[in-house]
């Protein structure tokens, strides 16, 4: 029963933790105007945007638009599949060079986008699905502690030592293997394979504009260090539901609180 219990919350802790964060941190920009200072975009831009092969001027654009760019991107992944392309074609900049507004993305980043998007779509509604699930059979557990004589609990440090150990194995394969080839497998594995998904800063203002791949480096430090927190106050909330439920039904007693220990 309390590998049950157990599971239940490293699932359901798992699963809020994604969809509160991602909603946190894209609410400030997934902090692009801070990661913009650190890894100094500006002197990106200013170097590879007269390189660029389908845009021009884009070098004359000033930070507080290149922040804004990156906002409609990120905002305009996350409108419904059918609003994404069209939000994403009419996201311009102007240049010294004309005298109208050039689209800021051509037609292969735009595909990528909407890849992006569709992935974005299903990892949500796997989350969902996931949270759904977990919260049924946490419920089902909660009632189960209130019959008599029946204990269910598990212990914060259980779901820790499991989330500790996925952890470090992946933060040891990452460093073995190194980010960016992590990153561009799991690109190959993930998007459909007629569709560019790497692109040259040269080719693209959209690479440019992110500084790909670093900016995920520091946009997923950031996600994952929200859902750790996130996860934490879960499961601990969660564990005081059940420690209640058995206070309620007599089952906390001295002898059988060493069951339900939440340590």
């Amino acid at each position: 029963m309390r590998v049950l219990t157990t599971l239940s919350a490293l699932f359901l802790s798992l699963a809020l933790a994604f969809i509160i964060s991602w909603q946190a941190i894209s609410s400030v920009n997934f902090a692009y105007p801070v990661w913009y200072q650190v890894l100094e975009i500006n002197k990106t831009i200013a170097k590879y945007g007269p390189q660029n092969q389908y845009r021009s001027g884009f070098e004359s654009t000033t930070q507080t638009q290149h922040i804004q760019f990156f906002a409609e991107i990120a905002q305009s992944i996350e409108l419904p599949l059918e609003q994404v392309k069209p939000a994403l074609q009419a996201i311009e900049y102007s240049s010294k060079e004309a005298s109208f507004n050039n689209p800021l993305l051509h037609d292969a980043e735009v595909q990528h986008l909407y890849d992006v998007a569709v992935l974005l779509e299903h990892i949500q509604m796997v989350c969902y699905v996931t949270l759904s699930i977990s919260v049924l059979v946490f419920l089902l557990l909660l009632r189960r502690q209130a019959m008599p004589q029946t204990a269910v609990g598990f212990r914060v440090k259980d779901v820790y030592l499991i989330m500790l150990f996925l952890l470090l194995v992946g933060l040891v394969l990452v460093a073995i293997i190194g980010f960016e080839t992590v990153f561009y497998q799991l690109h190959e594995w993930v998007f459909p394979a007629e569709n560019q998904w790497f692109f040259y800063y040269q080719e693209s203002l959209m690479t440019t504009l992110m500084q790909a791949p670093n900016l995920f480096a520091y946009i997923g430090g950031l996600l994952l260090s929200c859902m750790l927190i996130v996860q934490f106050l879960t499961v601990f909330v969660l564990q005081r539901i059940l420690s209640r439920a058995a206070k309620k039904t007599g089952l906390l007693t001295p002898n059988k609180s060493k069951n339900l220990n939440p340590f």
